[in-house]
């Protein structure tokens, strides 16, 4: 009988520091060709061509750039999602528009889940599906990097975290500092 009731308290602990690990310690990422966003808002918002079927990270006019790699159907990702919105606006009410980009890819997602998901939770910044899984590789969603792209394609990792991120003051203070934004 203990056991019973101690199996699922066991379990919860387990799944919630898992949460909030953080993400791997990685430096840097190497030269990674990215899907197109799924709409021309949000290729243009990247500084992208209307017509690019891909990209680096190097071609993203920003200085930085807030990555989240999540799943349509994971859970902890759709009600991050009302956060992370959050924190494109208030990025953009800081003034850091020009320097600070925000996109998320969809590991493991197509673009017509992709679109749905950017629908229900009217996701304003730049949506990638990655139906193969074949950009950043992560063990967990949702993921988080702070990245600082380099010339060749690749970038450098200046913040990495899975699960959710800090309260969007904090976050803004986050990616300033690492950033070197003031």
């Amino acid at each position: 009988m203990r056991l019973r009731c101690l199996l699922p308290l066991l379990l919860c602990v387990i799944f919630f520091q898992a949460c909030a690990t953080p993400g791997p310690q990685i430096e840097s990422l190497p030269a990674l060709s990215f899907n197109a966003p799924i709409n021309v808002e949000g290729r243009k918002y990247l500084g992208l061509p209307s017509d690019a079927m891909a990209f680096s990270l190097d071609d993203v006019k920003a200085r930085v750039i807030l990555v989240e790699v999540f799943q349509v159907q994971c859970f902890h990702c759709q009600d991050e999602a009302h956060y992370v919105n959050e924190l494109f606006e208030r990025i953009n009410q800081e003034g850091l528009y020009s320097q600070v980009k925000v996109m998320a890819i969809a590991y493991g997602n197509s673009s017509f889940e992709t679109s749905l998901y950017a629908r229900k939770y009217h996701v304003p910044f730049a949506l990638i599906a990655d139906p193969r899984q074949q950009t950043i590789a992560v063990e967990a969603t949702p993921a988080y990097f702070l990245l600082q792209p380099v010339p060749g394609g690749g970038a450098k990792v200046l913040y990495s975290k899975y699960g959710s991120l800090p309260a969007t003051s904090k976050c803004i203070e986050l990616i300033k500092e690492k950033a070197g934004l003031k």
